[in-house]
């Protein structure tokens, strides 16, 4: 069986499945809390704000979106609820056997997990990206969509999110508890925030915080730290922890 078949009988498990509310609620939610936060503060102070710091309307409810709606914090522990989504099914239908019995090599099968996680996930960061368009237009905003920041902010998004990704990728494809992961990430943005509030600088060794960083990458960095502060560390620790993942899934006796 070829990656891509794997991939696709994947997308098929999840067919009318929670995985798909969660990927569409979530973003929906957060868009309609934008917009209410929108338009229930004072308009023209949010225009003075984006005056005073010489920044355009869109980057504005960017930011607005990644810091003070908390989506930077939300979304490492979405990846651990859509990972749990994407194994429960070979728990529940106690169906790792007969996917292990194809003639295929277990890499397909944690590579093909790890890419119908990273189509979520990405699914997920354009429809909120996409969402933020809408409430802009829908409020009122003058200036031309800034597309080509949007697309970079969904780039820089998924980059930074590799790393969480692996991880979850992992843990999933290991625990059969599905409340273990999602502990795992809570504990992980718990400890993180922590050696944040110690050390801005050592966040970028946390890979829960990444996705809380490149939120930067528009205004030159957050806090002193380069714009790409999360892009290059996301991929780098994402790459490391697939390939030990791999080294690990592939000595693992699955019954």
């Amino acid at each position: 069986m070829r990656l891509w078949q794997l991939f696709k009988l994947e997308l098929a498990k999840q067919k009318r499945r929670l995985i798909w509310a969660v990927v569409i609620l979530l973003p929906l939610g957060m868009n309609g809390m934008m917009f209410f936060y929108m338009i229930f503060r004072d308009y023209n102070k949010f225009l003075n704000m984006v005056a005073s710091e010489g920044i355009g309307l869109w980057q504005a409810i960017m930011l607005e979106n990644h810091y003070a709606l908390g989506w930077s914090r939300f979304m490492p522990i979405v990846i651990a609820v859509l990972s749990t989504l994407v194994y429960y099914p070979e728990y529940k239908d106690d169906s790792w056997k007969n996917l292990l019995s194809q003639p295929l090599a277990k890499n397909k099968i944690l590579l093909a997990k790890f890419m119908i996680i990273t189509f979520y996930t990405g699914l997920t960061v354009a429809l909120n990206a996409g969402g933020l368009i809408l409430v802009g237009k829908l409020v009122g905003f003058t200036e031309s969509v800034n597309f080509l920041l949007y697309g970079k902010y969904v780039l820089y998004q998924m980059a930074a999110l590799i790393g969480v990704i692996s991880i979850h990728n992992w843990l999933g494809s290991y625990f059969k508890n599905i409340l273990i992961p999602i502990a795992f990430s809570l504990g992980g943005m718990i400890i993180s925030g922590i050696v944040f509030n110690f050390s801005t600088g050592a966040g970028r060794y946390l890979p829960y915080f990444y996705h809380y960083f490149i939120g930067g990458f528009s205004t030159g960095g957050y806090e002193g730290l380069s714009s790409y502060t999360g892009f290059v560390e996301g991929i780098i620790f994402g790459i490391i922890i697939y390939l030990l993942s791999y080294l690990e899934f592939k000595r693992r006796d699955i019954s």
